[in-house]
C-alpha cells in the first residue's frame, strides 16, 4: 500500500470516530449555545491539548525542531506560564460569567471595563481567529492535498466543509466533544513515535538541549504572551460544569503536551533522517509518495489533520458567537431560535472566506510571524478585566490605541528583525493597565 491508500483508509476510520462524538442529541437550544454550561474534566483537557497544537503552532514546530532539535523544548516554557496564568483566572471568569449570563469574553469586558475596551476586544478576537482558522486551513489542505494526491483547493474546502458539519449538526457541545476525540488522536500517535521510533543518543540530546539559539528561544518566548488573546478557550471556562476542574484538567493538559512534543521532535527527526539541524522547510515536502514509510506518514498526517481541525472549530464558533452576541446584538434568551440560526449563518459564511484567504499565502510561517505578534498588545487588558473593574474604560482604550501605534511603527522601521523588541509594545500596554489599577484603587479608597 501507497501513503494514499494508507491515508484513505485512516481517513475513513477517523470520520466513523468525529461522527460519533458529534451526533448527539441535544435537549435544547442552550446545548448548541454554550453546551448548557456542562463542560466536563475531559473536555476542558481535550480542549487545551487542542489550542496548544493548532495549525500555526504545528508548522512552527516543525521550522523549531529542524533548527534545534530538542533545545525546541525551552520555548514552551513562556507559552505554558501564559497559560498557566490564564487557568488560575479561569475560576473568576467562569463565576463571572454565571452572575450576569455572559455568554462570550466580550461581555465581560463590556461590563467590567466599558463599551470602548469591549470593541478593541472584538476586533482583537476577529483579528486572532483570522490568523488560526486561515493558517490551520493552510496546513489541513495542504497535509490532505499531498496524503490523497489531489488538488489543493479542494483539500482546503474538504477541511472547511468537515467542520461546517459538525458546526451545523451540534454548535458548542460537539465542537467541545469532537476536542476530546481529536485530542485523543493525537496523544496515540505521539505515544506510537515515542514507543517505535528510536531516540538519538544521549549526547545528541544533551547538546541540543544546552545550545539552541537562545536568541529565537527568547524572541518566540515573548510571542508566547500572546496566547490569552484567544478568547476561545475563555468561553471554554464559561460552560464549564464545576469552576474546580479548570485548574487540574489545564494542568493535566499541559503534562500531556509535553509527551506530545517530544513524539513530535522524534517524528520530525525521523523524517529528515536524522539530517543536521538547519532546515526549517520539510513540513512542506514530508507528506508526498516519495518517501520509505508510507503507513507512518499517513498516521502522521491524521495527527496534523486531528490538531488543526480540533482549534478550527473553536475559532469559528467563537466568532459566530461575537457577531451574534456582541456585533448583530440578539438575545440569547429571549430570541434563542434566532440565535442560534445566526450562529449557523455566520460559522458556513466565515468558514467559506477564511478558505479564501488560505488559498493565497504562499509563505505561512512569515504571514504567522508578522501578523500574530501584534495579538500580545492586548493580552495585559484581557488579564486585568478578568482580575478587577477598571477605572477609566476611555483611558484603556487609549492605551490600546498608543500600544499599537507603537507596535506598527516599530514593525515599519524594522525593528523586529530582533524578535526581542516585541516586548517593548507589550510592556507599553502593561504600564496603561498599571496605571488604570492604581488609579482605581484610589478612587476605591476615596469613595470609602
Amino acid at each position: 500500500m501507497n501513503i494514499t491508500e494508507y491515508s484513505l483508509l485512516l481517513i475513513a476510520l477517523y470520520a466513523i470516530g468525529l461522527a460519533f462524538f458529534t451526533i448527539r442529541r441535544k435537549d435544547n437550544d442552550n446545548d448548541y449555545i454554550l453546551g448548557n454550561r456542562s463542560i466536563g474534566f475531559w473536555h476542558v483537557y481535550g480542549s487545551v491539548i487542542s489550542y496548544m497544537r493548532a495549525g500555526s503552532n504545528l508548522v512552527f514546530w516543525f521550522a523549531f525542531v529542524s533548527l534545534m532539535g530538542f533545545g525546541s523544548i525551552w520555548i514552551l516554557i513562556a507559552f505554558y506560564i501564559a497559560f498557566i496564568f490564564m487557568t488560575l483566572l479561569g475560576e473568576r471568569a467562569r463565576k463571572l460569567s454565571i452572575t450576569h449570563n455572559y455568554i462570550t469574553f466580550t461581555d465581560l469586558i463590556q461590563n467590567q471595563q466599558g463599551p470602548f475596551m469591549a470593541s478593541w476586544i472584538n476586533i482583537f478576537s476577529f483579528y486572532v481567529i483570522l490568523i488560526l482558522v486561515v493558517s490551520q486551513l493552510f496546513v489541513a489542505g495542504m497535509v490532505l492535498s499531498g496524503l490523497l494526491q489531489i488538488n489543493i483547493v479542494l483539500a482546503t474546502l474538504l477541511c472547511a466543509i468537515t467542520v461546517g458539519l459538525y458546526i451545523l449538526v451540534g454548535g458548542f457541545i460537539s465542537v467541545v466533544r469532537t476536542d476530546f476525540f481529536q485530542a485523543l488522536s493525537i496523544i496515540c500517535i505521539s505515544l506510537l513515535a515515542l514507543i517505535f521510533i528510536d531516540w538519538p543518543d544521549a549526547n545528541t540530546i544533551q547538546t541540543q538541549l544546552i545550545t539552541p539559539n537562545w536568541h529565537m528561544v527568547l524572541g518566540f518566548g515573548i510571542i508566547g504572551f500572546a496566547v490569552p488573546a484567544s478568547t476561545d478557550m475563555w468561553q471554554r471556562f464559561f460552560a464549564v460544569k464545576k469552576e474546580k476542574i479548570i485548574v487540574p484538567a489545564t494542568m493535566l493538559a499541559l503534562l500531556t503536551d509535553i509527551i506530545i512534543v517530544l513524539g513530535l521532535i522524534l517524528f520530525i527527526q525521523y523524517a529528515t533522517g536524522y539530517a543536521p539541524l538547519g532546515n526549517p522547510d520539510i513540513f512542506t515536502n514530508i507528506f508526498q509518495n516519495q518517501n520509505n514509510f508510507p503507513l507512518f506518514t499517513a498516521i502522521f498526517g491524521i495527527f496534523v489533520i486531528s490538531a488543526v481541525l480540533s482549534t478550527m472549530d473553536n475559532q469559528i464558533f467563537n466568532l459566530a458567537s461575537i457577531a451574534s452576541k456582541n456585533i448583530i446584538k440578539i438575545d440569547h434568551i429571549k430570541e434563542q431560535k434566532q440565535f442560534v440560526w445566526i450562529l449557523r449563518v455566520v460559522s458556513i459564511i466565515s468558514l467559506l472566506g477564511f478558505s479564501l484567504i488560505a488559498l493565497t499565502i504562499s509563505d505561512l510561517m512569515q504571514w504567522i510571524i508578522s501578523t500574530y505578534a501584534y495579538v500580545g498588545v492586548i493580552t495585559p487588558f484581557i488579564f486585568y478585566g478578568v482580575i478587577k473593574k477598571a477605572y477609566s474604560d476611555k483611558f484603556l482604550a487609549t492605551g490600546v490605541l498608543i500600544s499599537s501605534i507603537a507596535h506598527w511603527y516599530m514593525y515599519s522601521l524594522g525593528l523586529y528583525e530582533n524578535m526581542t523588541w516585541y516586548a517593548m509594545s507589550y510592556s507599553l500596554s502593561l504600564f496603561f493597565v498599571l496605571l488604570d489599577a492604581i488609579f482605581a484603587h484610589y478612587q476605591i479608597k476615596e469613595n470609602s
